[in-house]
């Protein structure tokens, strides 16, 4: 019956999901299991993501979201406005300060989990050291897209720097390498473009700008990757960011379809990972992983009370590379 119910809302999401972008404060619409008076259940259903609830009677009839639609049951959940995360945020996360001293200093070994960015006022995280499929010997870094280029400005070649220039980088002593391959952002156009997300990823990767850099394929502070998995509905899951170093989360909904105000815009998103909240401005580019360091998506952005993630089996198709579990 799960599996069945499950499949019926993906299909629901990807076929009339738009039905519900129409409707007013609506940002995204999702898989995920209800939830009754701050209680989490095991019923599947079809979540409704608001900026802001607002009490039905101040609703105009067609804006008001049903409490099930096709015979699928919805809960509405409200999650705040939703940007990316590459800019310095007021969000409130406990952190250990002598971490965040640490990763957004310059490092002598690029890993994981610390501060990179180009040549503008931003800086993001190293989410990882990754491997061309063509030629395992070419090491690149991945982040998000809207890290290394601000929103698709950034043309490959372009210099990246560690740490990145907000947290002290700008100086041609700290170019670790340059824009290789980018996933560039699909901006709406038009209010049509809600209804049919093509965003899928937010990710780019560097080339090392020497063979005599050092590099580690370990994550700071959780240590050696062991495989790649899926995103499921309760999985426990850790990051480690520049901004607010080791956080951990959990899944809570899963085929999200959302949309972003990047920097340039409206990009509409499918196919997400939605966690509770998991980390800041700066955090972008962050891999998440679960407690079995299998890695489960790229950090995108979020708000003050969940973030997305970009499914790590996709990043890896667009970008034509891989992680090496070996070493």
């Amino acid at each position: 019956m799960d599996n069945f119910l499950r499949g019926s809302i993906i299909d629901f999401i990807n076929k009339y999901g738009f039905l519900f972008f129409n409707k007013k404060n609506v940002l995204g619409i999702g898989l995920g299991y209800k939830e009754i008076k701050n209680m989490i259940t095991k019923e599947l259903c079809l979540h409704v993501l608001v900026k802001k609830k607002v009490l039905a009677q101040n609703l105009y009839e067609k804006d008001k979201i049903p409490k099930s639609f096709l015979g699928i049951k919805t809960d509405v959940i409200e999650t705040g406005e939703l940007n990316i995360k590459n800019s310095i945020s007021n969000d409130t996360i406990s952190v250990n300060e002598k971490d965040i001293q640490i990763l957004r200093k310059k490092t002598k070994i690029i890993q994981a989990g610390y501060s990179i960015g180009p040549f503008h006022k931003v800086a993001g995280t190293i989410g990882g050291i990754v491997f061309d499929n063509n030629d395992e010997r070419i090491p690149y870094m991945l982040s998000c897209n809207h890290v290394f280029t601000r929103g698709n400005k950034g043309k490959k070649g372009s210099s990246i720097l560690q740490p990145g220039v907000t947290d002290g980088g700008y100086y041609n002593g700290n170019i670790m390498g340059n824009l290789y391959e980018k996933i560039d952002f699909i901006y709406n156009k038009s209010k049509e473009d809600y209804k049919n997300p093509q965003n899928v990823v937010d990710a780019a990767i560097a080339k090392f700008d020497s063979k005599k850099l050092l590099y580690s394929t370990d994550i700071y502070k959780i240590g050696k990757l062991t495989d790649i998995s899926q995103g499921n509905l309760g999985n426990k899951v850790q990051k480690v960011g520049r901004t607010t170093g080791y956080t951990t989360a959990v899944v809570i909904s899963t085929n999200v379809s959302t949309n972003f105000q990047m920097e340039y815009g409206i990009c509409s998103f499918k196919e997400l990972i939605r966690t509770n909240h998991l980390g800041d401005g700066g955090d972008s580019g962050s891999l998440v992983v679960n407690f079995e360091n299998k890695v489960i998506g790229l950090l995108i952005g979020g708000s003050n009370r969940s973030d997305y993630i970009a499914p790590i089996e996709t990043v890896l198709n667009y970008l034509n590379i891989h992680f090496d579990f070996d070493n």
